[in-house]
C-alpha cells in the first residue's frame, strides 16, 4: 500500500513539475479534448497534486465510470472518500467518511 501511495505522490509531483513548463501547461485539464468542447480530463498525477496542495494525503486514486474515486486522509486524520469530476478534479457530491 505505501508503495502505491508513494507512486501516485512521484505522480502528483511529476505533473505538478509538467505543469510549470509551456509545454505541460498546454496540456492541462480545462483546455477542450480533441474534436469536443467537453474540458479533457485531468491526470492521476495532477488530481493527487491537486489534492496534495490542498492538505489531503492520497491514499488511491482511480478512473471509474467517468470520474476519479479517490480515498485521501485529511490534516485532522480523517478518511474521506469522493467521487471528483476529471476535468476539474473537484468533488461531485461532497467528501464522505470513507
Amino acid at each position: 500500500m505505501r508503495y502505491v501511495i508513494a507512486s501516485v505522490a512521484a505522480l502528483g509531483l511529476a505533473a505538478f513539475v509538467a505543469s510549470q513548463s509551456p509545454a505541460g501547461a498546454q496540456n492541462q485539464g480545462g483546455n477542450a479534448a480533441p474534436g469536443t468542447s467537453q474540458p479533457a480530463a485531468m491526470t492521476i498525477g495532477a488530481v493527487a497534486a491537486k489534492l496534495e496542495s490542498q492538505g489531503y494525503s492520497v491514499r488511491a486514486i482511480e478512473l471509474d465510470d467517468g470520474v476519479y474515486e479517490v480515498k485521501v486522509v485529511d490534516r485532522q486524520g480523517a478518511r474521506l472518500k469522493a467521487n471528483l469530476n476529471p476535468a476539474t478534479g473537484e468533488p461531485v457530491a461532497g467528501w464522505k467518511n470513507d
